[in-house]
């Protein structure tokens, strides 16, 4: 497989970083699909979120919040900035 790709040949974007292979030889990702932050009826801060997901491990994260996206830029900033 050439460097930058995936196992399906398509290009990695730079900003997705390094990625692991499981032992099957597929990619690996820690993700969390369903996480609601104070926007909603979480109890932290999308910062906060981001911040505890990113020393979980987590690569892939979705904020969903319900009925509102207010929190979405908070997230993304701390996503971008690691704060």
């Amino acid at each position: 497989m050439p460097a930058g790709s995936s196992n399906l040949g398509l290009p990695i974007p730079k900003e997705v970083g390094p990625i692991r292979f499981g032992y099957n030889g597929r990619m690996s990702l820690r993700y969390d699909l369903h996480t609601h932050s104070l926007a909603s009826d979480g109890t932290l801060r999308p910062s906060e979120l981001v911040g505890r997901a990113r020393a979980a491990g987590v690569e892939v994260l979705a904020l969903t919040d319900h009925d509102t996206t207010a929190g979405i830029r908070e997230a993304e900033r701390a996503a971008r900035t690691g704060g």
